[in-house]
């Protein structure tokens, strides 16, 4: 199979991410005039923290797009290489999250297992559990990880902070201050945009991958 070929990466992801910035100032003007104007659904559509809104849509069609890349990028592997496995892992692992980012299906599904958790062992919050799930994830990916190229990994790391580190952050804080109607709306659109911007630089580092793998198979033809 042949390798995807994007023109200009940077472009692309300088767009994604203007709108993206775009779609996080409007949802904090319309969560401000829901202040106001609660009863103005048509700025729901609009507002993070409502259901069904146009910048949720939109990190979800990113994670969507990063799980359709990482598929790609699996297919350029011979069946029996281990790295064809974690990159379709990858794949199904965003495929997941677009899902859950559209339906909250990740909330039911984690909601179960914190529940059964509390039952056998120990209560557990929504936070320290998905720090669970985080360095879980990074034992299974460590050593797929350090075999990528160093640019490569560097983007990855760079997505993770933005979208686990920082966005955990805003929504620890957003829960600290739930009182705050003003705060709320600023650090649900932070966390929003935590969430899209590390889901772009994702994407980014998977259109490094599939440039460098089309030029070392250039390189052996």
């Amino acid at each position: 199979m042949g390798i995807l070929q994007i023109p200009d990466k940077k472009y692309i992801i300088k767009i994604l991410l203007l709108n993206a910035l775009i779609l996080i100032v409007i949802s904090t003007v319309s969560g401000f005039m829901l202040l106001t104007h609660s009863h103005a659904y048509y700025l729901k559509s609009f507002y993070v923290n409502s259901n069904y809104n146009l910048p949720r849509w939109f990190g979800t069609i990113l994670q969507f797009v990063g799980a359709v890349l990482a598929y790609l990028i699996s297919l350029q592997y011979k069946k029996r290489e281990k790295n064809r496995l974690f990159w379709k892992l990858l794949s199904m692992i965003f495929i997941f999250l677009s899902i859950a980012k559209s339906t909250y299906i990740d909330e039911f599904l984690f909601g179960l297992v914190r529940k059964e958790l509390g039952i056998l062992l120990f209560p557990i919050n929504s936070l320290v559990f998905g720090a669970l799930l985080v360095l879980l994830f990074l034992i299974v990916f460590s050593r797929f990880y350090l075999s990528l190229d160093n640019i490569v990994r560097k983007a990855i790391f760079l997505s993770a902070v933005i979208y686990i580190v920082l966005g955990l952050f805003f929504e620890a804080a957003g829960k600290i201050i739930f009182h705050t109607n003003f705060l709320i709306i600023i650090l649900s659109g932070l966390e929003e945009l935590c969430e899209m911007t590390g889901s772009i630089i994702f994407i980014y580092a998977l259109l490094l991958q599939l440039d460098l793998m089309s030029k070392k198979k250039q390189v052996i033809q």
